[in-house]
């Protein structure tokens, strides 16, 4: 896992910059349509500092991350397969790990190939529904496709309340 992390900071600083997060939440600042110009440019400055403390830590948010991605995807998967919490961490290390393969990747083929990190990503997507459809070889392929993207959006909502929060604490500090 650490290794894994370790690859993608290593190719992010390497191909994109030392950017490995990527500038989606600036643009994200940019489109929210807010008509006060001032409150705009605040937004961009704690944007910035929570992309750039992001980048630096990038392999202790990641396991900071784990538990709430194991979390997530046993209450998706509750009552199927019948494992226990620790399981699911290794279930999550293992899809996380391959995610970061097709992460390296984008990075690698940004320059040539636009929006690549992004391709990447969705890619990665899909092979954790399908590694986790595999898993479950028992169960309904669908259901497990269906309890896989349950478990990845109860994951990106917690994970987007906490970016909010670190944005919220960046424009406390700065």
């Amino acid at each position: 896992m650490l290794l894994g992390a370790a690859a993608v900071v290593l190719v992010g600083r390497l191909a994109a910059g030392g950017d490995v997060i990527g500038s989606a939440v600036l643009a994200g600042v940019e489109m929210s349509g807010n008509p006060d110009p001032d409150a705009v440019l605040a937004a961009q400055d704690s944007a910035r500092a929570v992309q750039a403390w992001a980048n630096h830590h990038f392999a202790a948010i990641t396991l900071l991350l784990l538990p709430v991605e194991a979390l997530a995807l046993r209450v998706a998967f509750h009552r199927v397969g019948g494992l226990n919490y620790p399981e699911w961490l290794v279930i999550s290390t293992f899809v996380t790990v391959q995610a970061f393969m097709f992460w390296i990747a984008g990075l690698l083929l940004q320059r040539w190939v636009p929006g690549a990190p992004g391709w990447a990503m969705s890619f990665a997507i899909v092979f954790q529904l399908f590694s986790l459809a595999q898993f479950f070889a028992g169960y309904p392929w669908w259901k497990s496709v269906l309890r896989g993207v349950l478990g990845l959006c109860l994951y990106a909502v917690v994970q987007s309340v906490l970016t909010v929060v670190a944005f919220e604490l960046a424009a406390l500090v700065g």
